[in-house]
C-alpha cells in the first residue's frame, strides 16, 4: 500500500470541496483538523519544527522532536492520481506557508535561498496548501502551489546562515532532500 493511502486511513474523509484559483484558496468555511502529524527529514531523520517569532516563524530541522515539531492536518483535496492536498498548523497556531512563485512574502522578487523560506501565516492564504506526492520509498514529497518542492537544507554547500537547516521552496522535481516521512506523533 503506498504512503499516500497509508496516510489516507489515517486521516477522516476530507472536508469536500476547496475552490482554486491560482495560487490562491478558499478554504471551506469550517475548517476542521483531521489529524495530527509528525514530519521528519529522509536525508537526516530530523523533526521539522516550527520556530516562533524570534526566527520570523521559519520552520528549521532539529534531531530532537519537541511539541513545535507535531502539526494539525486539514485534509483538504484529494487530485485524482492519489495525491492528497493538506494545510498544516503549527504549535503556535499559525498555517505553514511557502512564497507563491518567484515573489517572497513582501512582494519582492525571489533571489536568495532565505527569500524561498518556508514560514507560518495567522490565517491559510496564498500557497497555504501543499499536494503530498508519494516518491514509492515510503516517503513523500510537499508540492507547492507553484509546482515546486518543500527542501530540507543542510549545512554549508550554499546553505550557511541564515538558511542552514531551514525548510525552504527550492526544486522544480522531488530529489533526496525534498523526501520527507509523515507519521503519527510519539
Amino acid at each position: 500500500m503506498s504512503t499516500i493511502a497509508n496516510m489516507a486511513k489515517a486521516l477522516v474523509p476530507m472536508l469536500g470541496f476547496m475552490v482554486l484559483t491560482g495560487c490562491h484558496s478558499i478554504f471551506p468555511p469550517a475548517l476542521t483538523p483531521t489529524s495530527n502529524m509528525v514530519i521528519q527529514t529522509a536525508h537526516k531523520d530530523w523533526y521539522v519544527i516550527a520556530q516562533d517569532q524570534n526566527d520570523n516563524w521559519s520552520l528549521r530541522q532539529r534531531a530532537v522532536l519537541d511539541e513545535c515539531g507535531r502539526f494539525t492536518v486539514y485534509d483538504l483535496d484529494k487530485d485524482g492520481r492519489g495525491n492528497r492536498t493538506i494545510a498544516l498548523k503549527t504549535c503556535h497556531n499559525r498555517f505553514v506557508t511557502v512564497p507563491r512563485g518567484d515573489v517572497t512574502r513582501t512582494n519582492q522578487p525571489v533571489e536568495t535561498r532565505r527569500d524561498r523560506m518556508a514560514w507560518q501565516e495567522e490565517r491559510p492564504g496564498d500557497c497555504a496548501q501543499f499536494t503530498l506526492v508519494d516518491q514509492g520509498d515510503g516517503t513523500v514529497a510537499f508540492r507547492t502551489c507553484g509546482g515546486k518542492y518543500l527542501t530540507a537544507g543542510n549545512a554549508g554547500e550554499g546553505w550557511g546562515p541564515p538558511v542552514e537547516w531551514a525548510i525552504v521552496v527550492e526544486n522544480d522535481k522531488a530529489e533526496a532532500l525534498e523526501k520527507l516521512k509523515l507519521s503519527p506523533p510519539p
